[in-house]
């Protein structure tokens, strides 16, 4: 998220940006100060079990800030850019030697607006880290499934002429029969739907009393769909990871 226009907006692009240069100058002062060799930091990563959870920056975003219903507290879905395709904010992570499962679930839902509770997504995606550099500095990559269900279409009344003899010079009454109801449609498939593609990024991790393993991650995904308000490419920011190491 990002899926949706989270991705794009001003404030997530300038986000990204530093991230991406923090992990360039990560990647590129690493091998340089580097004090351990390659064969102590494949013995470093070697079998190691893990359990744990990502927080999505996309996430954290879309749950706060979903276009103009909180923001403005509206009460209406006035257009496709107010029903806001959800993200998960919180990943479980279960990671076996390199390998590493991740699995993240939202909806819509809103406690003070049940009816806003149209889409839901699931997101399930299998990681191979790679550290090519040093034992903090990773690499990864691999399969994403996302699985999404999207339940109805908002919809509104339209009026297409608007009664101004009564002398009502804000917010005027529509004419009798001049309104109409329109559905809102976004861009993303209706009913229940999988989408498979790939995930990659790269990530920084340190440990904590050899037991607990925090880490940062950048993240690119792209599915082979033509959505424009989907899943198909974006990105996301795992700012921050909590591990238990087994």
């Amino acid at each position: 998220m990002i899926p949706r226009k989270h991705t794009f907006t001003p404030s997530y692009r300038f986000l990204l940006c530093c991230f991406l240069g923090i992990f360039g100058a990560i990647s590129f002062i690493a091998p340089a100060i580097a004090q351990d060799t390659q064969e102590k930091a494949n013995i470093k990563n070697s079998i190691k079990k893990r359990v744990g959870f990502n927080f999505s920056l996309a996430g954290a975003i879309a749950d706060t800030f979903p276009g103009p219903l909180r923001i403005y507290g509206a009460g209406n879905i006035e257009s496709s850019e107010d029903d806001v395709i959800p993200y998960p904010s919180i990943f479980f992570s279960m990671r076996y030697d390199k390998y590493q499962l991740i699995i993240g679930w939202d909806d819509n839902f809103d406690p003070d607006r049940q009816d806003l509770n149209n889409e839901s997504i699931v997101k399930i995606a299998i990681h191979y880290n790679y550290y090519p550099f040093t034992k903090n500095l990773y690499l990864w990559g691999g399969p994403v499934l996302w699985r999404f269900n999207k339940k109805f279409h908002f919809s509104k009344y339209v009026c297409d002429e608007f009664d101004y003899e009564e002398g009502v010079v804000y917010d005027p009454p529509c004419k009798p029969g001049a309104s109409r109801h329109v559905e809102i449609v976004t861009d993303r498939p209706n009913g229940k739907s999988l989408t498979f593609g790939i995930t990659s990024g790269l990530g920084v991790e340190y440990t904590l009393l050899n037991v607990i393993v925090l880490s940062h991650e950048i993240e690119f995904f792209y599915s082979p769909c033509k959505y424009k308000e989907f899943i198909c490419i974006g990105g996301d920011i795992k700012f921050l990871g909590v591990h238990f190491e087994l």
